[in-house]
């Protein structure tokens, strides 16, 4: 990728961010401060992982960074979580399932896009292309599982526990130690597994079993808490976080197909398997199965379409807005 790719990255990263930082505002404090400490734990955490673990650096063609990290990486992950918590949201999954559908909603995004963005060489890991999940090891997509899962757990339960105000605005941001204390655990246990799965020693980048096994669970857990206890799917699409989810998705898919039809783009040494082009539609096709409930509150589509909630201090707001965890007096 050319300096002027990077820069376009990065622009259109900030201008979704910034999109996403009024769309939370507007429903209220708390919010707001969700996205913020998503977006400061993302460049914490990456920070981290690159001093200790050494797994993984990123191009130094990036135009802001902060240290080894790109900023745009913070609000990638800022945009990430938050869009994953409002399609839950949207979907009025029970409270103690919806971070396991956070965590899904979240990897859907990691796995059709990581790949291609190591091919575009945005980041580099040890292991080479041919190992793990086309160059990313498994053990990546299973932590990210378990920091989305407490990022989010915290988050509600802040938001149920304690009243809106600045005081739970406050203690929102103590989500970062919650998701880092996830993503230990994450560590933990996928070693655990490894170490019981691979007696003769895990190959370099692999465990794909070991996440898919993780990916069965969390979906199992998230399928038995609606066909127990429904969805209660509130009307209207939320604009914003839907259009930074498919951004990415669109981004990285052009991306894909263009490598994939002209080798003369790719890096010398990158290849380009059409699987990862079939991967990233798959993706979008449950991406856009995720909105059909949502699709169905409504006959007239431009009907359902939520640039912004709407001021509301009624009693009925007040409910609704702490049963979804925002400000009742910015709720939709």
């Amino acid at each position: 990728m050319s300096s002027s790719a990077y820069l376009f990255l990065e622009i259109s990263t900030l201008v979704l961010f910034m999109l996403s930082a009024w769309h939370a505002w507007r429903r209220g404090r708390t919010p707001f401060v969700e996205l913020l400490s998503a977006a400061i734990y993302g460049v914490l955490l990456e920070w981290g992982d690159i001093v200790i673990f050494k797994t993984y650096s990123y191009s130094p063609d990036f135009w802001l960074a902060i240290g080894p990290v790109p900023i745009i990486i913070g609000l990638c992950w800022g945009l990430i979580i938050y869009g994953a918590m409002a399609y839950s949201d949207q979907l009025g999954l029970p409270t103690w399932a919806a971070p396991f559908a956070d965590a899904l909603w979240a990897i859907i995004l990691d796995l059709a896009f990581d790949a291609i963005a190591i091919r575009l060489q945005l980041w580099t890991w040890t292991i080479p292309l041919s190992a793990g999940y086309f160059g990313v090891p498994a053990d990546n997509f299973f932590a990210w599982l378990f920091v989305a899962l407490s990022f989010s757990a915290y988050v509600r339960w802040v938001r149920h526990r304690f009243q809106p105000g600045w005081f739970r605005a406050f203690l929102q941001f103590g989500a970062p130690a919650a998701a880092f204390i996830g993503l230990l655990l994450g560590i933990g246990l996928f070693k655990v597994l490894a170490a019981l799965f691979y007696q003769g020693g895990m190959p370099a980048g692999g465990g794909l079993p070991i996440f898919a096994g993780a990916l069965v669970v969390f979906t199992g857990l998230v399928g038995f808490a609606i066909r127990r206890h429904g969805l209660r799917v509130q009307p209207g699409i939320d604009l914003i976080p839907t259009i930074s989810r498919w951004a990415m998705h669109g981004y990285f898919l052009i991306w894909a197909v263009l490598l994939a039809i002209m080798p003369e783009l790719r890096l010398a040494g990158m290849d380009l398997p059409w699987v990862l082009v079939w991967v990233a539609l798959a993706l979008l096709v449950v991406e856009a199965l995720l909105l059909l409930p949502l699709l169905q509150q409504n006959k007239r589509f431009w009907r359902q379409i939520t640039l912004v909630p709407q001021r509301r201090t009624t009693d009925t707001a007040r409910s609704r807005g702490q049963r979804l965890g925002v400000d009742a007096e910015w709720t939709s």
